[in-house]
């Protein structure tokens, strides 16, 4: 490696390292703030590790609740999302049909939509169906939403396909059904589980039907109960802190856990179909 070569890849570790510092820093921030004494939380050189802050959070808001929400409206998402939205991904790409080309492009184009540009509407129909603050509602909304980003996605691993293995499980008699739940989904776990992280994580942090649909205390989610955690004397950065930490627990750990998959799905999903 020549002197050239050297000074560029120390001036790209140089600038990484400057990024990660810049990212990096408010999380770690906030992670250890979440276990400092509230009246040290801004000092950055002091640090007394102590669960206060948690008890306080726990004891003053009905912080189990909204993660419970969140948990049950992500995870349903996430299930029917991946299930359904592969389902269409493979008839895409399998199936020939008039108006294949459009039906494709339009759902591209509903990734386009802004969504709050739907949400006076979505909660007019919702409301009139009486599926404002209820689970199904919620989860129906939720799935809707990450449909359109699972397809896209799937549509990358599905449409170069080997048909030749297809062929194999029609002739040893295996019917449409038992082809895609015993042949495609065995071998398209890479993106099942790139989509099921995109989905969780949208599902877990989206606000604005959290907002519109589930309003009442009772089916507030996490998102929610962090924006209006609050009180007549300003908001607690303390009782925040602690939980913010609890908020991002369940996205690191599937993260950490399907992290294997992400690459190579991100890779796939991008340069085919």
């Amino acid at each position: 490696m020549n002197k050239s070569e050297k000074r560029l890849t120390t001036i790209s570790w140089f600038f990484i390292s400057l990024s990660l510092f810049i990212w990096l820093f408010p999380i770690i921030w906030f992670a250890l703030a979440s276990f400092k004494n509230p009246k040290n939380l801004y000092d950055i050189f002091s640090f007394e590790f102590s669960l206060y802050n948690y008890r306080e959070v726990f004891n003053t808001y009905p912080i189990a609740t909204y993660m419970k929400n969140s948990l049950i409206l992500a995870i349903s998402a996430t299930l029917f999302a991946v299930t359904i939205g592969t389902l269409i991904a493979y008839g895409l790409s399998h199936t020939r049909f008039r108006f294949k080309t459009q039906t494709t492009v339009f759902i591209f184009l509903l990734r386009l939509i802004p969504g709050m540009a739907v949400m006076v509407p979505l909660f007019i129909i919702f409301s009139s169906l009486g599926l404002t603050n209820t689970y199904h509602g919620l989860i129906f909304a939720h799935t809707t939403m990450s449909i359109p980003l699972v397809v896209i996605i799937m549509l990358g691993y599905l449409s170069d396909f080997p048909k030749e293995l297809l062929d194999a499980a029609y002739i040893d008699g295996c019917n449409k059904f038992n082809v895609i739940y015993l042949i495609v989904f065995p071998l398209i776990k890479p993106g099942l589980a790139v989509v099921a992280i995109f989905t969780f994580i949208g599902s877990w942090n989206n606000f604005d039907i959290a907002l519109i649909l589930g309003y009442m205390p009772e089916y507030k989610t996490l998102p929610l109960g962090l924006a209006g955690m609050g009180n007549r004397y300003g908001i607690l950065w303390h009782h925040v802190a602690a939980a913010g930490a609890v908020y991002i627990i369940p996205t690191v750990i599937m993260a950490i856990t399907l992290s294997k998959y992400v690459i190579s799905g991100l890779t796939v999903g991008a340069i085919k179909g």
